[in-house]
């Protein structure tokens, strides 16, 4: 098996691109275009921003994040299959040609020695407070007209402004198994290139009013009780900050 990073290929249509002459599938634009992935000698895949093209049709987990330099000793890793994040197991072998097959995304695992929660007025998951720490923030878990957890910190994709902003999601009664939905952020983000953000919602807290980004999970991405939680919806925030970009 060998795998290179993609740099500076020749696009041939939207789906494959040319390396030498090679055929390369695009996992990434079939599923996003609804289309069967076909067999191909060479698949290009994304993990986290980084694509990688391999010349196998199955990984596992493990050679999954390999490509990206990092291990399962270090790093949780999920799959991005019709919408919806899906855990990925090191030893769990990925069919690329499987129906819906995009991207994946890596989570830290380890807990950092960040600024910690400054104020918890409800109790947290373990593996909420767990996330939070990983990604360095300083985080709150605030409970007024409502239950939220505060990010301070936060960095949006490349081509939204500012760099850094504070986000926050509200935690539904009967959570984790009720979904976490949509995200909140202060300053407002706004894209980089002038166009406009569609379906824009306000929330005020802090004596603030707060940007909320109506995106919601549809019947093909529900909610996973005892699989999704804080992380996962935030991967999800992730790609559709992304997404939003592409348009």
């Amino acid at each position: 098996m060998s795998a290179y990073q993609q740099s500076g290929q020749e696009t041939t249509h939207a789906e494959t691109t040319s390396h030498g002459g090679e055929e390369i599938v695009d996992l990434e634009q079939f599923a996003r275009d609804k289309k069967p992935v076909p067999p191909s000698k060479k698949y290009q895949i994304r993990i986290d921003k980084d694509k990688y093209v391999v010349d196998v049709p199955h990984m596992t987990g493990e050679e999954i994040l390999k490509l990206a330099c990092k291990t399962s000793a270090g790093y949780l890793l999920s799959m991005k299959v019709k919408g919806q994040m899906v855990p990925v197991a090191p030893n769990e072998a990925v069919d690329f040609t499987a129906s819906g097959v995009e991207r994946f995304a890596t989570v830290p695992k380890e807990v950092q020695e960040g600024e910690g929660p400054v104020r918890t007025d409800f109790t947290m998951l373990e593996e909420d407070v767990e996330y939070l720490n990983s990604k360095g923030y300083t985080w709150e878990a605030v409970a007024t007209d409502a239950k939220r957890v505060v990010m301070r910190g936060f960095q949006p994709p490349q081509g939204l402004l500012p760099t850094q902003v504070d986000a926050f999601v509200i935690i539904p009664h009967g959570y984790p198994d009720a979904q976490i939905d949509m995200v909140y952020f202060h300053p407002p983000l706004a894209r980089a290139d002038g166009a406009m953000i569609r379906a824009l919602v306000s929330n005020e807290f802090e004596g603030k009013t707060w940007q909320g980004w109506s995106r919601h999970r549809t019947a093909n991405s529900t909610w996973r009780q005892g699989v999704d939680n804080l992380a996962t919806h935030m991967m999800l925030v992730d790609d559709f900050l992304a997404a939003e970009l592409s348009q």
